[in-house]
């Protein structure tokens, strides 16, 4: 049973198939919103986050190539599994390199959706812990980068505090700042 907090946008120009598809997956507990075209589906996607986007390649207007994407470079945290009936394997391997999460085929047996969503879902979870992790870890070595300059802009000072001190000290004592003698005071 899916996740009832996970949001689905599903993208295609066919009626029948959103329809099929967000009664199956509501079914399988997903809050699902549904979009004929990429215009909607970043218009939706712009007021509403959403976890996952099924996303159909072939439709008029905008092609699936082109939201999928608009769909990486605006909403990068959210999954997308491409949905075709364009069964090229170097099609999906170009999706899959390019980051959606699967690349099904339709007609899709519900089985298959549901693994493919659950998937999807899973990994992104994990994808957003290692960003969460990496952003973190970042953000500690910035913060350790500015102290160390403080701590050596500090050093720094007091070491030239140090040197002015023992070249007057030196000067006193009647040697050179090259640490020769000259002869002064005894």
């Amino acid at each position: 049973m899916g996740d009832a907090r996970a949001r689905i946008l599903i993208v295609d120009d066919e009626e029948g198939i959103r329809d099929l598809l967000q009664e199956a997956l509501e079914q399988q507990g997903y809050w699902c919103r549904t979009s004929p075209d990429g215009a909607g589906a970043l218009e939706t996607l712009a007021s509403q986050p959403m976890d996952l986007v099924l996303l159909d390649m072939i439709m008029p207007g905008m092609t699936g190539l082109s939201l999928f994407r608009k769909l990486k470079e605006q909403f990068p945290t959210t999954a997308v599994i491409c949905l075709t009936a364009i069964d090229d394997l170097s099609v999906a391997v170009e999706y899959l390199k390019g980051g959606a999460y699967d690349y099904l085929v339709k007609p899709v047996p519900r089985s298959r959706l549901y693994q493919a969503v659950e998937d999807a879902l899973s990994r992104r979870l994990v994808d957003l812990d290692d960003h969460e992790q990496k952003r973190r870890l970042e953000e500690q070595v910035s913060d350790q980068a500015v102290s160390l300059e403080s701590r050596v802009r500090e050093l720094t000072a007091l070491n030239n505090m140090v040197q002015a001190d023992l070249s007057r000290r030196f000067a006193d004592e009647g040697f050179e700042p090259d640490g020769s003698w000259r002869g002064g005071p005894s």
